[in-house]
């Protein structure tokens, strides 16, 4: 999840994800339980991906595709 959510084959987007999701992770565990937590991060990385469905730091190309 965090890998897709980085970008595929990006270091740089796979530790921003990870730290992201954590930190975003530990702040609703605080104000929900664990559960509903992981839940509205599930939730989040869903909506996320329809916006940005190659991740936070996709290739750059020119191709008629994008």
């Amino acid at each position: 999840m965090i890998v897709v959510a980085g970008g595929v084959g990006k270091l740089a987007g796979t530790i921003a994800a990870g730290l992201g999701i954590g930190v975003f992770s530990k702040v609703l565990e605080s104000f929900f339980e664990a559960v509903y937590g992981k839940v509205l991060i599930l939730m989040g990385i869903m909506i996320f991906m329809q916006f940005k469905p190659k991740g936070l730091f996709p290739d750059k190309s020119r191709s008629a595709e994008d």
